[in-house]
């Protein structure tokens, strides 16, 4: 598996408030993320979730674990076109009083293809994340 790369940023909402979008991420990735045409739940359980996403790119299938404790939530592809690997959603500790949160998105992905030279979209998940934000602070300014 690739070594995963990290994007971190500071977001000016309380945890929750991220919280709540990266849950939303998940039940409506096409709100958050480029490429899905359409997305169902194909399993639930109280801290995992086997989602299906329709892509311009072919079938995603997701493993989704959801560590609320740790404020942690893993992605592991089942079935992706391209890659295998992870995907890493965790908003870090601050100050329980602090009106901002930091949260990092993490990648490792590793393409199936070893002849495939395009490097994953390890450098998508900035703006990804830059977008979450802005999504979080505008939901937070209602």
């Amino acid at each position: 598996m690739n070594e995963m790369s990290f994007s971190t940023v500071s977001v000016n909402v309380q945890k929750q408030t991220i919280w709540d979008v990266l849950l939303d991420r998940i039940v409506h990735p096409e709100r958050y993320l480029i490429g899905v045409l359409e997305s169902s739940i194909i399993k639930k359980s109280s801290d995992v979730i086997i989602r299906r996403m329709r892509t311009t790119l072919g079938e995603v299938i997701e493993q989704i674990t959801i560590d609320v404790t740790n404020w942690i939530i893993t992605s592991q592809f089942v079935q992706h076109p391209l890659f295998t690997g992870t995907t890493v959603n965790r908003i870090l500790p601050t100050q329980s009083s602090a009106p901002f949160s930091v949260v990092t998105f993490g990648r490792a992905w590793k393409p199936k293809d070893p002849a495939f030279t395009l490097q994953p979209p390890v450098a998508g998940a900035k703006e990804e994340l830059l977008y979450t934000k802005k999504i979080a602070e505008r939901f937070s300014a209602r």
